[in-house]
């Protein structure tokens, strides 16, 4: 949050939005924020760190079951820290970086307290009222400054 710059480069990134703009966005009451993760979407090509390289959420080969919860939860944690300093409660929203997830994750995340995630998958998902696990792995309609959005609001049932 706030980066310009990849980690430890000097490399530019396409600019993220600051804590205050998180802090403005939030004060208006229109926008939530959620995760994209703390630290889990790493670049192959600009990562320096000796570590396990972390390109998504998805458990990295020959990893054990419980060091991969750990690191998992370690993240969360680390962005619930960032977040309480934005709005003084526990995150419920992720969006998969990369919008990569499987069956492990949805439910490592679920017990986690997140109780809505967004994929990259296109698509219109269905919500019904009393069955929650119907907001986890939530498809997207991509928008962009070309997209017509009256033919948007058209195509919805």
């Amino acid at each position: 949050m706030g980066a310009d710059t990849y980690k430890d480069t000097g490399i530019k990134i396409y600019p993220h939005f600051s804590v205050e703009n998180a802090e403005e966005m939030v004060e208006s009451g229109v926008i939530q924020i959620g995760s994209h993760t703390f630290d889990m979407h790493q670049s192959e090509e600009l990562e320096r760190n000796s570590g396990i390289l972390k390109p998504n959420m998805l458990r990295p080969a020959g990893m054990p079951e419980e060091d991969y919860i750990r690191m998992v939860k370690d993240d969360l944690d680390k962005f619930g820290e960032l977040y309480k300093n934005i709005e003084n409660r526990q995150v419920t929203l992720l969006a998969y970086p990369y919008g990569l997830y499987d069956q492990e994750l949805t439910a490592l995340l679920h017990e986690s307290g997140i109780r809505g995630t967004f994929t990259t998958e296109p698509g219109i998902s269905t919500i019904i009222k009393g069955l929650p696990q119907t907001l986890m792995n939530l498809k997207r309609i991509s928008i962009n400054e070309d997209t017509d959005i009256e033919a948007v609001l058209g195509s919805l049932p």
